[in-house]
């Protein structure tokens, strides 16, 4: 993860030479612990929980329900579920962001993008819009070969892509901000209709952003089946 985690040091890779390395203590670093480093030395007085964990897990998906906003970085399928779930059954406001690369038959470049989509509670869902794959979900409970699959481009394994995902990133902050301040729309405003909520996609070449007016199908068993349910329903986490 070096080429895409801002403030990272090749010292945050540790040793990578086993029994010495486990004798010695010195493992490679937590993104969460580089992310806390990276925050207090913006702010040394930040409050900062580093978590390490996953969020399909249920003792850490529970720490996401009091939240005022969720910003959602994480490929899987299981994460994207399990947020997805958090977002309209809990209404809290959630931003899911991220960049990918496509790659033709060839190995050209297709297509770089980064992309901003806002879940608000009970009007845009990543299961109504196909972003949770049902096969790739199913693979993901039995196996760990998602680890392999989930590459911004097919046959790199680690591209630099900071700059990729912090134009998604600032642009889902800003979003939040400017809720919070009041100076547009509260983004988990119940009354929205699909139409006043788009997501964004970003492409370097191109002189304008794609528009994306989520789908909303009325009969979706996670965003219409869980809104507002709260601890009524169980979440779709992993069996603990």
């Amino acid at each position: 993860n070096l080429p895409r985690v801002v403030g990272a040091r090749r010292s945050d890779l540790g040793l990578r030479l086993g029994w010495l390395a486990r004798l010695l203590r010195r493992t490679a670093r937590p993104k969460v612990e580089i992310a806390e480093r990276v925050a207090r030395v913006a702010s040394p007085a930040v409050r900062y929980d580093a978590i390490f964990g996953n969020v399909v897990d249920p003792a850490v998906a529970e720490l996401l329900l009091d939240c005022d906003a969720i910003f959602l970085a994480a490929d899987s399928m299981q994460a994207r579920l399990v947020v997805n779930a958090i977002a309209h059954q809990y209404l809290i406001p959630t931003w899911q962001v991220g960049a990918k690369a496509v790659n033709n038959p060839d190995g050209s470049i297709e297509d770089v993008f980064s992309v901003v989509r806002q879940l608000v509670p009970g009007t845009s869902c990543l299961w109504c819009n196909g972003l949770v794959n049902r096969a790739r979900l199913a693979e993901e409970a039995v196996s760990h070969s998602q680890r392999e699959a989930q590459r911004y481009v097919e046959e790199v394994e680690a591209p630099s892509v900071i700059t990729l995902n912090a134009v998604a990133t600032s642009h889902a902050v800003n979003n939040y901000l400017f809720s919070a301040l009041g100076l547009r729309n509260i983004s988990g405003d119940l009354e929205h209709s699909s139409s006043e909520v788009h997501w964004l996609k970003y492409r370097e070449e191109a002189p304008y952003v794609t528009i994306e007016v989520p789908r909303q199908d009325p009969y979706c068993p996670e965003c219409l089946g869980r809104l507002g349910a709260g601890e009524l329903l169980p979440l779709p986490v992993r069996e603990a």
